[in-house]
């Protein structure tokens, strides 16, 4: 049996807090889906910068259905129940403007 060392868990708890922060951060800096702004301006903003084309073409919805079944399935692991129903209804808010098809496999309710 390996026992953890103090240091070892607060560090690990350090770590849960700062990807917590990243999650928090990149969610209150997207819009609601449904609200993609022009495409041709955000490849004209990304042209010659190293960003591979597929990304550009990935649309602003599915990115932003997958950052919220990232962000649930990181509360589910690593939060409290608390945390986990903050998350949901910030999900649903950022989502409620999305059809069905494109994110079917958030459970979110």
């Amino acid at each position: 049996s390996v026992q953890l060392q103090p240091s070892s868990i607060a560090a690990a708890v350090s770590i849960l807090r700062k990807t917590r922060g990243l999650y928090h951060r990149a969610m209150s800096s997207t819009k609601k889906a449904g609200l993609e702004t022009n495409p041709v301006e955000s490849t004209q903003l990304w042209s010659g910068k190293g960003i591979d084309s597929a990304l550009l073409h990935r649309s602003y919805d599915s990115a932003l259905s997958d950052l919220c079944r990232e962000y649930l399935e990181f509360e589910r692991t690593a939060g409290s129940e608390e945390s986990l129903s903050h998350v949901q209804t910030l999900v649903r808010s950022k989502l409620a403007n999305l059809t069905p098809s494109v994110a079917p496999a958030l459970a979110v309710a």
